[in-house]
């Protein structure tokens, strides 16, 4: 037997609550009635003796099924179906066995609403299937249909039941978020341990983006869900950016540890997170509210083999030295953090946020926008080439807003690639220290016994621009080398191996933890669960989702924008008057903006409408889509 249901039929056999028919067989593709699931659910239970008398007409004293449909009515798993009847012959259906299947887990709350295109919003089973798939326990259909009047089969329920009971289990899984600095998406091949790991084992979300490409704002987003414009936080730095901005009080973090969580953050946090500069507005290093383990790295200026850690409450230094090496004092600090969690019976949430492949000092960096890899891996890419697409050091601006005509274009030298090409290689190095350190993470997992109950998330907080449009080592841009980022999903629930290309954010990764993890959000948020785009690409196929800056001193050079991004097309709006427009299926390098030609104004009204509606949006109201043909 190597069907998809081979496991929860092992299971169900082994366990005793199905058994085989006289002939030996299992019969999987046979249809479950009401009086069979009813049994299942009692064998589930222990088959108890001593249970009230059900008020059924339909099911006979001396029935084998007797017991078990008394035992199910009883406890409100299951109810007559007309009255005083049972119906116990009658097919069980697809909506049946998951409003049973969801009373049977004590009717949990709180999870988010999947879209079912054959589902009327409120019907009565739509809360339970929203639970089921945020669990994993069963998955939209191909096509984003739920059938809900289809016939379930025996094989189908003991699917079901044994990833509700084993395969995810009813303990909530631990949460692993690994977020690099400044990566761009083409940089991923070069981590082989990352795809062996987590690529080839989850799901990876090819067309995922950052909403405002700059670090604090991107790491605000993944700790609440939310739009920059909906939790305050537009710059690196006050007075509407920084550590300072954000209410820690009401994070991702705080809503795990409040759901029964142990939680530590390892490496950086927020930009000004413990800094004594007056622009900052902070006194120094602190713990934030909702980490029981701190390891944090202050916003002290980066250097690989010289920083200091604040160490829940004791700021410690380190370096310097060739023998100490930032992302692997990281690597070391998280798989202790692991080991020692795993040994508590509380699940677990380790938050690893390395600088790496920020620029920053050290005697491996071959100049000042590179990062300093280690020791063990300088010189290792020297071989490699920077990858010149048709934009690099783009000749003609002409269509370009005037920031990039201007301030980018006046800082191009005539000969930039091999500064760049350093950088880029030197780059790539340090992202061997990361591959290493997720490699660490996933072994001490293994070893403790955690890993299958493990969600781990892989991406960066922005891109960044190596010449593209002549634009070097530059993120806040909204162009796809600056806003569209790695994102690798692995854990209960995510298809192994399975590449989702519907429009994703960083608005989505605090929900689909929530969602996982069955706690309760302290904020409205923006995103949606990741749990049912993995699943099935027909959910989200048209979704839409806005980029944004708020340049107040980080990059005053780059005028506030509002865009939005769809499938094949990104639409900006700058506060100078200037637009935007791209076709990205016949110009993925964005060579030629569109927003002067008359022909593409009708596609350009619609992205306007679209842009509109994300603007301002809250929550519910973000969930725009825009037909993927225009």
């Amino acid at each position: 037997m190597d069907a998809w249901y081979r496991a929860g039929v092992l299971w169900a056999l082994e366990t005793g609550t199905f058994s085989l028919s006289d002939g030996g067989a299992f019969r999987p593709e046979a249809s479950m009635t009401r009086a069979q699931l009813a049994k299942v659910l009692w064998r589930r239970a222990g088959s108890p003796t001593r249970v009230p008398r059900a008020d059924v007409v339909d099911v006979a004293s001396g029935s084998g099924y007797r017991r078990a449909v008394d035992w199910v009515v009883d406890r409100g798993v299951m109810g007559p179906v007309r009255g005083r009847r049972f119906g116990p012959g009658e097919p069980v259906v697809r909506s049946l066995m998951g409003l049973v299947l969801w009373r049977w887990a004590g009717s949990p709350s709180g999870s988010p609403v999947h879209p079912f295109s054959d589902v009327a919003a409120g019907a009565v089973f739509q809360g339970a299937f929203d639970w089921l798939v945020a669990r994993g326990v069963v998955s939209p259909r191909p096509d984003g249909t739920l059938r809900p009047g289809g016939r379930v089969t025996r094989a189908q329920v003991a699917m079901a039941l044994y990833r509700l009971e084993v395969a995810h289990g009813n303990d909530p899984p631990n949460i692993v978020v690994i977020l690099t600095d400044d990566q761009t998406l083409e940089s991923m091949r070069v981590m082989p341990q990352v795809q062996r790991l987590l690529a080839d084992k989850g799901t990876t979300f090819s067309n995922a983006f950052v909403t405002v490409p700059l670090c604090c704002p991107s790491r605000a987003t993944l700790l609440t869900g939310q739009y920059s414009h909906n939790h305050g936080v537009r710059d690196n730095a006050p007075p509407n950016g920084g550590y300072t901005a954000l209410d820690h009080t009401n994070t991702l973090a705080t809503w795990l540890r409040d759901g029964g969580y142990a939680t530590a953050h390892v490496g950086k946090y927020m930009n000004c997170y413990g800094s004594t500069d007056p622009v900052c507005g902070t006194a120094g290093p602190d713990v934030p509210p909702g980490w029981d383990d701190w390891f944090g790295l202050p916003d002290s200026g980066i250097s690989y083999f010289d920083f200091d850690v604040f160490d829940n409450g004791t700021l410690r230094h380190f370096g310097p030295s060739h023998r100490v090496y930032s992302t692997d004092v990281l690597a070391r600090r998280a798989v202790a953090d692991v080991r020692r969690f795993a040994e508590r019976p509380q699940p677990f949430f380790v938050n690893i946020w390395p600088r790496a492949p920020h620029r920053g000092l050290g005697p491996t960096a071959p100049n000042s926008s590179s990062p300093a890899p280690s020791r063990d891996y300088a010189g290792t890419m020297a071989d490699e080439t920077l990858p010149v697409s048709p934009s690099f050091g783009e000749a003609d601006l002409s269509d370009k807003p005037t920031y990039v005509r201007n301030w980018f274009a006046a800082r191009w030298g005539q000969n930039e690639l091999p500064g760049i090409t350093a950088a880029y290689r030197a780059t790539l190095e340090a992202l061997q220290s990361v591959d290493d350190l997720v490699a660490d993470v996933v072994g001490a997992l293994r070893e403790a016994g955690e890993l299958d109950n493990t969600v781990i998330v892989f991406s960066s907080d922005n891109g960044l621009m190596f010449g593209e449009h002549r634009i070097k080592h530059r993120k806040v841009v909204p162009y796809e080398e600056s806003i569209h980022v790695p994102l690798i999903v692995r854990g209960p629930g995510f298809p192994a191996g399975v590449i989702a290309r519907q429009i994703v954010a960083n608005i989505d990764i605090a929900p689909t933890l929530v969602s996982v993890s069955g706690v309760t959000a302290g904020r409205t948020m923006d995103g949606r669960s990741l749990l049912p785009v993995a699943q099935s690409p027909a959910v989200a196929a048209d979704r839409a989702v806005m980029v944004e800056d708020w340049p107040t001193g980080t990059s005053p050079m780059v005028p506030h924008y509002e865009g939005i991004r769809t499938p094949g097309w990104v639409y900006l709006e700058y506060d100078t008057g200037e637009r935007e427009l791209y076709d990205l299926n016949a110009d993925p390098y964005q060579l030629t903006s569109l927003h002067a030609d008359p022909g593409a104004a009708r596609d350009m009204a619609r992205l306007a409408e679209g842009l509109g509606r994300l603007r301002r949006c809250a929550g519910p109201t973000c969930d725009v889509t825009v037909p993927l043909v225009l």
